[in-house]
């Protein structure tokens, strides 16, 4: 059998959920984040079904970014559902820290009185999904691994062949949270420094260089690349990458994009919410450094910067949800789910919508 890699980048609107399929003597899967969206009103956990799908039981590893809604939302499921080898978060929460403990079982309290008073089921799914992963975090400590960069080699169980380098965050995030929790504040979601906690790691894909980077910042970015130069390296020479924050202007920047990439070929895939993000300044960063994009949703910056060749539209049915994107201000899939599939002899990306995106004239420049 050829070894092979499949990347599954899953459109869940705000948020991640991703899952890398390895294939080789056995097929191996490492999930990354989780969120759930609305297919018909109801709300799926894609990565989930997908799983159930090809009746998998076990998981190699669950990655958990940061602690973000968006990014451990409907992750109760998969907890109860898969048997995890191993999950990795960032040591945003010491667990070697002798008030581990007692800050854990205060927050647990506080998710319990929010459950209690709430009628918003957004929120008490969000709490709901948090309360799960502390736990299972709690009653697992033998497969728990804290991981920090700026260069650590992260192993997935019962996955041969391929390991991780994991960038990001910089040890000194370890601990951080104990303040926040000192303080009695407890929503995680609007702590401003959440993002700098983030994971990132790059995967080696026979000749490709996959970063996936989380919610990671700029700011933790310059001082990844200010520690790598002191040893000679100015650049990690991706050809992959996962943009960070979903194409904020905040986190994407071209100084960080000079540091990601020295290949002729590059390509970026967002997970987009289809109204804000990504955001216009993403996209002068592709259009300059000559980056082939792959994007969930549609931005409502999306626009042409040449005539459009209306003949790569077969019929007016399938430009009616571009119209109804601009008219309406509705989001809409653009590409949808994205497929990335790596052997030795093949690259393919692929989405499920089978759209074009406009700004990819600049493949013709790239071959």
């Amino acid at each position: 059998m050829n070894d092979k890699i499949n990347v599954y980048f899953f459109n869940v609107g705000d948020g991640e959920s991703i899952l890398i399929e390895f294939i080789s003597e056995t097929t191996e899967y490492v999930i990354i984040d989780s969120n759930l969206t609305s297919i018909n009103g109801e709300k799926i956990n894609p990565v989930y079904n997908f799983l159930q799908g090809k009746k998998v039981t076990s998981i190699s590893t669950l990655v958990i970014t940061h602690l973000h809604q968006d990014h451990y939302n409907g992750i109760e499921k998969i907890l109860k559902t898969f048997d995890i080898k191993k999950i990795v978060i960032p040591p945003f929460l010491s667990r070697k820290s002798k008030q581990y403990n007692k800050i854990l079982d205060q927050y647990k309290k506080k998710i319990r009185e929010l459950l209690n008073r709430t009628d918003d089921s957004d929120i008490g799914q969000y709490a709901n999904s948090l309360a799960n992963l502390l736990n299972y975090i709690s009653n697992n400590d033998n497969k728990v691994e804290e991981v920090s960069g700026r260069e650590t080699i992260l192993r997935f169980p019962d996955v041969k062949k391929f390991t991780a380098m994991v960038y990001l965050p910089l040890k000194k995030i370890t601990g951080v949270l104990h303040k926040l929790f000192e303080q009695d504040d407890f929503d995680l979601n609007h702590y401003p420094q959440m993002n700098d906690s983030s994971i990132a790691f790059c995967l080696n894909c026979f000749d490709h260089r996959l970063l996936l980077t989380g919610d990671s910042t700029k700011t933790q970015w310059s001082e990844h690349q200010r520690s790598m130069l002191r040893d000679g390296i100015n650049c990690l020479f991706i050809d992959i990458l996962k943009v960070p924050h979903h194409g904020s202007k905040h986190n994407n920047t071209e100084r960080m994009y000079k540091y990601f990439f020295n290949k002729n070929k590059k390509y970026a895939i967002c997970s987009a919410n289809g109204t804000t993000l990504p955001d216009k300044e993403y996209f002068s960063l592709i259009k300059n450094n000559k980056i082939i994009p792959f994007c969930t949703n549609l931005s409502h910056f999306c626009k042409a910067q040449n005539e459009i060749d209306y003949s790569l539209f077969s019929t007016t049915e399938k430009m009616r949800p571009f119209l109804q994107h601009y008219i309406e201000k509705k989001p809409i899939p653009c590409q949808g789910d994205i497929t990335l599939s790596i052997s030795k002899n093949d690259f393919q990306i692929k989405n499920s919508t089978n759209i074009r995106c406009i700004y990819r004239d600049i493949e013709k420049n790239t071959n």
